[in-house]
């Protein structure tokens, strides 16, 4: 199953890891700074702020 060109697995995988522009399959190459931006996150690079969040809920 794909939506515009974005498999299920992509979808998994940039939640976990990260976005990557490069499984988008674009034919240009976007800005340094567009993919900057778009290749932050996922719960492996949140994980210390969810820890922290949780964590507080848990001492309030």
């Amino acid at each position: 199953m794909s939506l515009h060109g974005f498999s299920a697995q992509h979808a998994i995988i940039s939640a976990i890891n990260g976005f990557d522009v490069n499984m988008t399959g674009l034919t240009r190459t976007p800005s340094e700074s567009l993919t900057s931006l778009l290749s932050r996150g996922g719960i492996n690079s949140m994980s210390t702020t969810l820890f922290l969040i949780i964590a507080a809920f848990l001492l309030a």
